[in-house]
């Protein structure tokens, strides 16, 4: 599907991306000597993962056997589940477009505030400037004309209304802009997802991510630009306690998106990981790519064959979603 970005910015940053991508492509095809027929066999061979499999696969090799074969989808509590994370998702793409608009539109709002502002005070200098310059003259001419040994007393004409007003603005605003950058310094500091501007979200309108390399597919639940820095952010419907850092299995998965973001848009150093109470930022790092290609490398050695547990935690298998079916599961 065609991306549908959320500004002119946006859509010319990414229309050469895009022209630029493609030319490497063909500079880089244009060296293989692999025919159309070798590549359609490979991708036959080699099936597209989803990202979203790999936090199954962490958590449960077993789990994610019986998810890939539909065993887990015709579990009602879990069809509730899935569910209710659907919605979940999709009040929280509505929730930071929103925002993001509000944002483009702040934005635009302060920027033509400054531009105001700036002519406001390019004026009020100016006036000051034509004041000075015509009481100055005055001065000297009546000090001339009186010629006596004192010297002449001037004094300074009190300001107009429209000095004032000026005056006023300029402080207002001034006041207004310190608060907005204060404001954003805060919000960075509390929220590092929120960093930059929204370049994509999980909706009807998002385009599939894929890299063909790694055979891997998926779509975050949102993409942030910052500079030419792109954050991907993965929001997980739960509460973790204090103190309590991120699950392996939502790590992993958070870094198959860096991965995909990173192969489609731009630079990537770090992904967010949102949980209803928390945030964790999570850098992209060679170490955490190879243990992806490893991951991956792990589920298609057991894509033809029956996986079993591969953990020995009681905790796990009592909050798992295929409990009731698994027959190795630990009581």
């Amino acid at each position: 599907m065609e991306f549908q970005p959320y500004n002119l910015s946006t859509w010319i940053a990414y229309q050469v991306g895009r022209s630029i991508r493609r030319f490497l492509t063909r500079a880089v095809d244009r060296r293989k000597t692999i025919s159309p027929s070798e590549i359609a066999a490979q991708s036959e061979q080699r099936p597209y993962i989803n990202a979203s499999e790999i936090g199954d696969f962490v958590y449960c090799e077993r789990l994610w056997w019986f998810s890939k074969h539909g065993f887990v989808s015709q579990i009602p509590a879990v069809v509730t589940r899935l569910q209710a994370g659907r919605d979940f998702h999709r009040v929280y793409t509505q929730e930071v477009q929103s925002r993001s608009s509000r944002r483009r539109k702040t934005r635009k709002f302060l920027i033509a505030v400054a531009i105001l502002l700036l002519l406001a005070a390019i004026a009020f200098l100016l006036s000051n400037r034509a004041s000075a310059t015509a009481h100055g003259h005055k001065s000297h001419v009546v000090a001339n004309a009186k010629a006596t040994p004192k010297a002449s007393i001037s004094k300074d004409p009190p300001e107009s209304p429209g000095q004032i007003v000026l005056d006023v603005l300029w402080s207002l605003g001034f006041l207004a802009l310190v608060f907005y950058v204060v404001r954003r310094i805060v919000r960075w500091r509390r929220n590092p997802g929120d960093k930059g501007d929204l370049v994509y979200a999980d909706d009807q309108r998002s385009e599939l991510l894929t890299c063909h390399e790694l055979g891997l597919a998926g779509k975050p639940d949102a993409i942030w630009r910052k500079g030419n820095r792109f954050i991907p952010e993965e929001r997980k419907n739960r509460r973790l306690q204090p103190s309590q850092a991120p699950f392996e299995n939502h790590v992993l998965q958070l870094i198959a998106y860096c991965h995909l973001v990173a192969r489609s848009y731009g630079p990537v150093e770090k992904g967010v990981l949102s949980y209803q109470n928390s945030r964790h930022v999570v850098p992209y790092t060679e170490e955490q790519y190879i243990r992806l290609v490893q991951t991956l490398t792990r589920m298609r050695s057991l894509d033809a064959i029956e996986a079993h547990r591969n953990h020995a935690s009681r905790a796990k298998c009592q909050a798992c979603a295929a409990s009731t079916i698994c027959s190795e599961a630990l009581r």
